[in-house]
């Protein structure tokens, strides 16, 4: 899922099926990911990518990647497939859920009315991948910003300047998560458990 200047939030697909995909054939497309919602609208329009550009397609091939417009009930990550989706085709689609995120970054704009400015590019990125997450602590009022490695963090607070002209982020040290165990010594056996 991204957004298009021309054609507003689109998402890219890939036809893995042997037929090809007509136009037709999107409007009885189902998000295996969630509860069968069907993605297609009254004006889901169907493209072909080439290159940069989108072209409009009647139908797609196998193999090939195609881009959706005007949709619903989709995104980044959800596993998609025509209404005959075979049973075995859930558990393809539970294998793709995306990695849950392992450093967190607090991040900070020193300006206060760009923070709505921060809070709305976080969303957008956030939707476009869903190895990102972020909340804004009810205690202190930051907001954290959560991914899968420091460089993953960078990438998403450059874009957040570059694409979402939020200027002037400040951002505290990466932290990388991880659980403590704690070990207890048994009184009887003198063993940690």
């Amino acid at each position: 899922i991204t957004n298009d200047r021309r054609l507003g939030e689109i998402a890219m697909l890939r036809n893995f099926g042997d037929n090809s995909l007509s136009l037709k054939s999107t409007k009885s497309l189902l998000n295996l990911s969630s509860e069968n919602n069907s993605i297609a609208t009254k004006k889901t329009k169907l493209f072909s990518l080439d290159g940069a550009a989108f072209e409009p397609a009647k139908d797609i091939q196998a193999d090939d990647i195609f881009v959706l417009s005007n949709f619903e009930n989709l995104k980044t990550g959800d596993f998609v497939r025509n209404k005959k989706a075979k049973p075995s085709d859930r558990k393809f689609a539970n294998f793709l859920k995306a990695r849950q995120a392992s450093c967190s970054v607090v991040l900070e704009v020193e300006k206060q009315g760009k923070e709505q400015q921060l809070l709305a590019g976080l969303e957008v990125l956030c939707k476009e991948d869903p190895s990102l997450s972020f909340m804004e602590s009810e205690e202190t009022g930051e907001i954290i910003l959560r991914g899968r490695g420091p460089f993953h963090l960078e990438i998403a607070i450059s874009r957040l300047e570059t694409e979402h002209r939020v200027k002037d982020i400040y951002q505290y040290p990466v932290r990388v998560d991880y659980r403590e165990v704690p070990s207890i010594i048994c009184a009887l056996c003198s063993k940690c458990y």
